[in-house]
């Protein structure tokens, strides 16, 4: 019982490993998402911040500088004077203010400003120039309804951080009467945040390699606890088989001698009533004595099976030489459907490896491919059917033997527990064909396995070692 414990253990410290690794996954997952949504969001928050704080730093300068604005720009429907323009554009305000702009674009996060009417015409850029007539309205295009915000002094007139648009305000330059002179437009650079988008693109490849190398550990995690949990089940079965054997063994062994006395006392009365004259009324329990003689060596066989379970696992095989498959299987499948109805059953045997020879004992090899066909027919019941027996050899020089039917199947609740001792769907079985035939190939260094389909029939597949 101590490998069990150990095993459970094991069990146990798996599953400990999996809830922490998964606690751990979510932590990161989350953190990862929060981390980068509160850098996407100080950045969008902090770049139209920063562009009032430039844009209040020209609206507010030491000395007037946009007086002259009042002759430039028409009062009545916000248009540039071009005369006027001409004019100013020499005078020592104008280049005041343009030392303004020029300062205020010098700063890293700034990428343009522009002097515009109250309409949207643009005035004077940053560098202190102009532009033609026919490109004064650009901004009017796409900010039309930032520039009518700024205009009515909705402070600060700032665009929405849509994608693919820079971010951009608009400030409104006022008189001291409070009248709308122009607007100022200043536009984000984004390369200001070139570094800080390189961390935030790294962390996410970072958050998103971390995930996925945690995942795949998950997985691994959870296939070894399942491995760990079957092996548990399996080493805890086995040492209950081994105590069943145990009580198997001496149960059957305590049966057999008095099966043995029972069986010799029925000779003897065989021997009595086979002398005594019919008159007698001995001839009447000859019959008696036929069906008690039966019931015996039912009996009989009973406890030899109980027995062969119990040595199943427990027996050393000794070193064996390689025998045919095709000698041992082919005349045992004729002789077997000798026995049944051919209307009723049709048998076939079919081999491609003829040569395919094994290391493994022939008489266990008869017996668990007579336990299969026998399984088979009594699956098949009363009905017509098919059975098949086929042999092949794969790439590893394994021989595969597979006992087919065309049955009722076995139902996938059941599927799992065909194999364990005792376990039977049929009043008069044992439950220990199948058992004893997978105890047999386990021991020999072979596998025995099921598949089927309720409705479809089943197949057996035997794999024993090759030559």
């Amino acid at each position: 019982m101590k490998r069990t414990g150990k095993v459970g253990a094991s069990a146990r410290a798996a599953q400990v490993a999996i809830i922490i690794l998964g606690v751990y996954l979510f932590l990161l997952i989350a953190g990862g998402l929060a981390i980068i949504r509160i850098m996407t969001r100080e950045q969008e928050r902090f770049r139209p911040d920063y562009l009032q704080l430039v844009g209040r730093g020209v609206t507010t300068p030491p000395r007037d500088y946009f007086w002259f604005l009042e002759f430039i720009v028409d009062p009545y429907n916000g248009t540039i004077d071009d005369s006027s323009l001409a004019t100013y554009r020499q005078s020592g305000a104008w280049r005041d203010l343009a030392t303004s702009l020029a300062g205020a674009a010098k700063e890293q996060l700034v990428a343009r400003i522009d002097l515009l009417t109250p309409t949207g015409d643009v005035i004077m850029t940053s560098d202190g120039e102009t532009v033609a007539s026919a490109e004064r309205g650009f901004f009017r295009k796409e900010d039309q309804s930032l520039i009518n915000q700024a205009t009515q002094r909705k402070l600060p007139a700032q665009s929405p951080n849509a994608r693919g648009q820079r971010d951009r305000v608009y400030m409104p330059l006022m008189n001291e009467e409070g009248r709308v002179l122009a607007l100022l437009r200043l536009e984000v650079n984004d390369q200001y945040f070139g570094p800080l988008a390189k961390l935030r693109n790294r962390l996410f490849f970072g958050f998103i390699l971390a995930s996925a190398l945690l995942t795949v550990l998950w997985f691994i995690l959870m296939r070894l606890i399942k491995r760990t949990i079957t092996a548990e089940r399996i080493a805890a079965q086995s040492d209950r088989l081994r105590v069943l054997g145990t009580m198997t063994a001496g149960i059957a062994h305590e049966i057999r001698n008095p099966l043995g006395i029972i069986a010799l006392q029925i000779e003897e009365l065989r021997a009595t009533a086979h002398m005594a004259a019919p008159t007698t009324g001995m001839a009447e329990i000859k019959p008696i004595l036929a069906e008690m003689e039966e019931e015996v060596k039912r009996l009989k066989n009973l406890t030899e099976q109980f027995l062969t379970f119990s040595r199943a696992g427990s027996d050393s095989t000794p070193p064996l030489n390689p025998i045919r498959i095709q000698d041992i299987l082919e005349p045992l499948v004729k002789m077997w459907s000798r026995g049944l109805s051919p209307e009723l059953r049709t048998v076939s045997y079919h081999s491609d490896a003829p040569d395919a020879a094994v290391f493994f004992p022939a008489d266990r090899l008869r017996q668990i491919v007579l336990n299969l066909l026998r399984n088979a027919d009594e699956a098949l019941g009363k009905n017509k059917g098919e059975i098949r027996v086929i042999v092949a050899r794969d790439k590893a020089n394994q021989a595969s033997i597979t006992v087919t039917d065309n049955g009722p199947g076995i139902s996938d609740n059941i599927l799992d527990q065909i194999f364990d001792p005792f376990f039977t769907t049929r009043a008069e079985g044992t439950g220990l064909g199948l058992s004893l035939s997978r105890a047999f190939a386990q021991a020999g260094g072979g596998t025995l396995t099921a598949e089927s389909e309720e409705g479809k029939g089943a197949k057996f597949v035997l794999v024993l070692p090759g030559k």
